[in-house]
């Protein structure tokens, strides 16, 4: 019997992805780019993280829903704060039924009025999103690999075997389990599922992605977007480890190793794909699709037809976050606490600031007015943009 692995994302990076590897201090990055231009960010909020982990924990980012962004400051504790002012408005700590401090291992996820954490002891939470109660609890069978999601009725949580479950929204209880096949080993982390128009969209650590009826957890169809290669267990690493991206007709999707494709939602079909490696993420603003590979490389690229618009390749060795979209600017963070903006139009650098002395792995989250930060020793940050002006020589 083959037993299945979870690399963390630090060590995979430095076993498994060239030019994304976890730097020491002392080894000296390429030069940054000279920028023209400098973006200002008035700082509107910020919380002291609880630095329990040591720089290769990768922490959770932020949820932000409905003017609140939720929190895992510590492994075993989610915090609720006010998205404009940063109140405190509830903290909820986690035990398992042994009274166990809990460990959330993967973003939180958001439903109507409900917040959702998985735990590496298998089991989700779901809590009232205005006050913090505690709704229920489910155990699944081995720990939450992605945040669960919810579109009111069904909750969808995936744990680290392979089983995908489809949770009564009201109860926890299960209404159905899909089991996929999972590879000997694979990345720390997993997608996000996407539900949309009663299917739910599923990418795996074997490089499929899956349509599921969200009624009955049928499996619609499969389609293979990465294909293991290679003799070594890491040369045949292709997870799909990316949050699919969902405009209605299409899917966008990525897999590490492997390539970015556009999928048909309907059907499974590819209409387009490209040799392009990316585990971190896809976000798309009705125009072009952005994507952060895993060379460090942003690219922007045509929805239609997967053509490269533009390429940056000034980040080359800083283990870059996915893209994030905010005010008229594509933005990364990196792994030295730096962030940077982008043109839209055509990928040059229009600002850069350092917000951390320490990593930033988690990938920044807009909601149109702020963006959150959390650095790897979970602080969390909101920042307001006021401008783009000119860099002093």
């Amino acid at each position: 019997m083959r037993t299945h692995h979870k690399l963390s994302g630090l060590l995979a990076c430095a076993l498994a992805i060239a030019g994304c590897a976890s730097h020491p201090p002392e080894i000296e990055l390429p030069p940054l780019p000279r920028v023209a231009t400098s973006v200002a960010l008035d700082g509107v909020w910020y919380r002291q993280g609880q630095p329990t982990h040591p720089v290769a924990y990768r922490q959770p980012g932020p949820l932000v829903s409905e003017g609140r962004v939720y929190h895992a400051d510590r492994p075993d504790r989610v915090i609720a704060f006010d998205a404009a002012s940063g109140r405190e408005l509830w903290r909820q700590d986690l035990h398992g039924d042994d009274g166990v401090p809990a460990h959330i291992n993967s973003r939180l996820g958001a439903g109507v009025d409900v917040v959702y954490a998985g735990t590496q002891q298998g089991i989700v939470y779901a809590f009232g999103a205005a006050d913090g109660e505690l709704l229920w609890k489910s155990r699944l069978s081995s720990e939450v690999a992605a945040p669960p999601v919810s579109n009111g009725r069904l909750v969808v949580a995936r744990s680290n075997d392979g089983r995908i479950y489809g949770l009564d929204a009201g109860s926890g209880s299960p209404r159905w389990i899909q089991e996929a096949v999972v590879p000997p080993l694979s990345l720390q982390g997993a997608s996000r599922a996407h539900i949309a128009d009663d299917r739910v969209y599923v990418g795996l650590d074997n490089g499929r992605l899956l349509a599921i009826a969200a009624d009955s957890g049928e499996v619609l169809w499969e389609t293979a977007i990465g294909i293991p290669e290679g003799r070594s267990e890491f040369e045949r690493l292709v997870d799909l480890d990316a949050d699919p991206v969902h405009d209605g007709s299409a899917l966008y999707v990525a897999s590490y190793q492997a390539r970015i494709a556009s999928v048909s939602a309907i059907s499974g079909r590819i209409h387009w794909s490209r040799d392009l490696s990316s585990h971190q993420g896809l976000r798309f603003d009705g125009a072009r699709l952005y994507v952060s590979t895993d060379d460090a490389q942003i690219l922007a690229l045509d929805p239609d037809n997967g053509a490269i618009l533009w390429r940056q390749d000034g980040l080359s060795g800083r283990e870059i976050t996915a893209p994030v979209l905010h005010g008229d600017m594509v933005a990364v963070a990196d792994f030295r606490g730096y962030m940077h903006f982008l043109s839209p139009e055509d990928g040059r650098f229009v600002g850069r600031l350092r917000l951390s002395e320490a990593p930033i792995t988690a990938d920044p989250v807009s909601d149109g007015a702020r963006v959150y930060v959390v650095d790897a020793v979970g602080a969390i940050q909101a920042m307001q943009l006021s401008g783009i002006v000119p860099e002093v020589p």
